[in-house]
C-alpha cells in the first residue's frame, strides 16, 4: 500500500544534532512496512549481525528497488530546494501543526494542570500560539507579494525562513536532557526512537500522580517553569517571521 505520513523526527539517526543543537529543519524519509498490519518494531533483524548485504538483497529488498525509489526521492527533495528561489517552507503549515500540538496537550494533561494551578499559564500558553498564527498568515501574505526581481528582498525573506527552526531551540535544553534543546519537537526520554510533543512538558507530568509528595511538588514546579520557557520560545520563534521593516 503505498501511502504516506508524517510523524516527528525521533533521535534515531545523525539528524538528531541539526535540529536538536542548532535548529536546522530536519526529515528521515523511508518507505516502510503497514504498521497497522505488522505489530513489530521492525523486521525481525534489525541492528543484529545477521543483517547483511545478502539479507537485504535477497530478502528485505531484491534489486534494492526501495533503496532506488527513497534515493531518487532524496535527489529530487535536494534539488528541489537548491533550485527554488525562496525556501519552500509554509509557515502557515508550521502555525497549524503548533495549534494541533497545543489542543493534543490540553486533551491529554490540560485539566491536569489546570488542577494543579497552571491554568494561567497555559491561556498565555494560548496567546502565544494565537499570536504565531497571527504572524504567519501575514508572513505568507507578504510573501505573496515579495518582489522576487529584488536580490535583497528574496535574502530577507529566506533568512527570516531559516531563522525560525532556530528559534525554537532553548539553549539551556530540556528539563534533565540539556542536550535536546527544541521545545516543540524532541524523542520522548520513555522512548527515543519516537518523537514527541512539547517533549519537556510531557516528560516531567509522566505518571507524575504516582509519585509521592515531595517528588509531585517538585515534578510541577519543574512544569510551571518549562511552561513558561515554552511560551517565551514560541513567542522568540514568532519574532522571526515579523516585518522588521514597520515600525
Amino acid at each position: 500500500m503505498n501511502c504516506f505520513s508524517i510523524n516527528a523526527v525521533g533521535a534515531g539517526s545523525d539528524f538528531t544534532g541539526f535540529l536538536q543543537l542548532v535548529g536546522v529543519s530536519s526529515m528521515d524519509t523511508r518507505y516502510t512496512y503497514n504498521t497497522n498490519e505488522w505489530k513489530v518494531s521492525s523486521y525481525p533483524l534489525y541492528h543484529s549481525v545477521y543483517e547483511t548485504f545478502h539479507l537485504m538483497s535477497k530478502l528485505i529488498d531484491r534489486g534494492f528497488q526501495y533503496h532506488l525509489a527513497v534515493s531518487r526521492l532524496w535527489g529530487e527533495i535536494a534539488r528541489s530546494l537548491a533550485d527554488s528561489l525562496i525556501i519552500p517552507l509554509n509557515v502557515e503549515d508550521y502555525a497549524e501543526t503548533i495549534v494541533q500540538l497545543k489542543e493534543s496537550l490540553d486533551a491529554g494533561y490540560g485539566q491536569l494542570m489546570r488542577d494543579n494551578g497552571l491554568g494561567e499559564g497555559l491561556s498565555y500558553l494560548e496567546d502565544a500560539v494565537r499570536n504565531f498564527t497571527d504572524v504567519a498568515k501575514d508572513f505568507q501574505k507578504r510573501l505573496s507579494k515579495l518582489d522576487k526581481t529584488s536580490p535583497l528582498a528574496v535574502r530577507a525573506m529566506n533568512d527570516q525562513l531559516m531563522y525560525l527552526e532556530r528559534g525554537f531551540i532553548d539553549s539551556a535544553g530540556l528539563p534533565g536532557r540539556k542536550y535536546f534543546k527544541h521545545i516543540l519537537f524532541a524523542p520522548s526520554s520513555h522512548n527515543s526512537y519516537a518523537g514527541e510533543a512539547f517533549p519537556g512538558l510531557v516528560d516531567a507530568m509522566f505518571e507524575i500522580e504516582k509519585t509521592s509528595s515531595a517528588e509531585k511538588t517538585k515534578r510541577w514546579e519543574e512544569v510551571r517553569k518549562h511552561l513558561s520557557v515554552v511560551t517565551f520560545t514560541i513567542m522568540s520563534a514568532t519574532s522571526t517571521l515579523v516585518d522588521h521593516i514597520q515600525f
